[in-house]
């Protein structure tokens, strides 16, 4: 077996364990690890709970899927916060003793939405009709974007899309006690407000915000005529906009108050792109379920991105990158030779 996975299995069981801080039932016949083990094969494999368990029963002794859901449920959303960002700091840790250096760091927020099929439930938010729903559950996160990867460093399960800002800011600032200095924040225009916008402006920290093209905005720049840089007045807040293009034709009007060029900054806030991407690869990593209850969807997005976080860390300076498909392949080919280390008679 592949001794890179060995490493990625190991310090994934490591990471996570803290995350199961529930105390277990006197005399239960399943110990943390086996939970744990359980959530792993779940997440890898993008597997339902009482299917994978199922699976790995014939391994050996292995909690039924719904142990491991009841389990989930007797906790709250704060503990699991809290133990998020405790290993959110050892992943930032060992980042820095391979050599990263978090100084002048990108920053980017975005938010992530899981369809949700059914009633309504407490703790989802509506959203535009996708995939035959209107409904969600949606997270709030903001990466650090390291060199080829991004490293998620606040999580926030959001039942509300109102107060956005203050959530930001407040993330923001807890960031910057974990690293040397943010170079600047970049947002996607879901974000725009005015009150974030002059918060930022008044506490100095360098963003980058797209604006929606709207009437308004067209006027003031044909007014302005040939400059690239302008001042505009949204919701009573004045804040400078560039106007930017890229290299197919697409124009951006990026409200910032960072001195750069147009070039320069369009370059600096398509960086935040890559956000996509590791939604992607987060959601490899996101075991499914059906259940309604919304302490095991906030446990589940949680483990996904530790899980992540856990990639990146391993694949930090590494020779030989371990890919998400070498990854799920190895967890097949472990769990085939452990049936057939069972079967095998004497």
């Amino acid at each position: 077996m592949d001794l890179f996975f060995l490493r990625f299995r190991s310090a994934v069981a490591k990471l996570v364990a803290p995350l199961f801080s529930f105390r277990m039932k006197e005399k239960a016949w399943y110990g943390k690890r086996d939970l744990i083990e359980l959530m792993l094969h779940m997440a890898v494999m993008n597997g339902f709970a009482e299917g994978t368990a199922n699976s790995l029963r014939c391994q050996g002794k292995m909690p039924t899927g719904e142990t491991l859901l009841d389990y989930v449920k007797a906790m709250t959303c704060g503990e699991m916060l809290a133990d998020a960002e405790a290993q959110v700091d050892c992943c930032v840790k060992q980042l820095k003793m391979k050599g990263l250096r978090f100084k002048n760091v990108a920053l980017a927020f975005d938010w992530h939405d899981e369809p949700y099929y059914g009633k309504p439930v407490p703790g989802m938010v509506g959203t535009q009709p996708k995939r035959g729903t209107c409904y969600a559950f949606s997270f709030l996160t903001a990466s650090i974007l390291t060199p080829g990867r991004r490293l998620v460093v606040c999580i926030v399960p959001l039942s509300s899309r109102e107060g956005l800002s203050e959530f930001v800011l407040g993330l923001i600032a807890r960031i910057q006690r974990r690293v040397n200095r943010i170079g600047y924040v970049a947002f996607d225009n879901g974000f725009q407000s005015s009150e974030l916008i002059e918060e930022l402006q008044k506490r100095r920290i360098s963003f980058i915000l797209p604006l929606r093209d709207t009437v308004k905005l067209e006027r003031r720049r044909r007014w302005m005529r040939y400059a690239t840089r302008f001042k505009y007045r949204t919701e009573g807040v004045e804040v400078d906009v560039v106007e930017a293009q890229d290299a197919k034709g697409r124009r951006y009007f990026l409200a910032t108050n960072m001195a750069a060029s147009p070039k320069r900054l369009l370059r600096l806030y398509k960086r935040r792109w890559g956000i996509e991407t590791s939604y992607r690869k987060i959601g490899e990593f996101l075991p499914k379920t059906t259940s309604r209850s919304w302490v095991v969807r906030v446990f589940n997005f949680i483990f996904a991105c530790l899980i992540y976080n856990a990639w990146v860390v391993l694949n930090a300076r590494a020779t030989k990158p371990l890919t998400t498909i070498a990854l799920k392949l190895n967890y097949i080919w472990s769990f085939l030779a452990l049936m057939k280390t069972e079967a095998s008679p004497g």
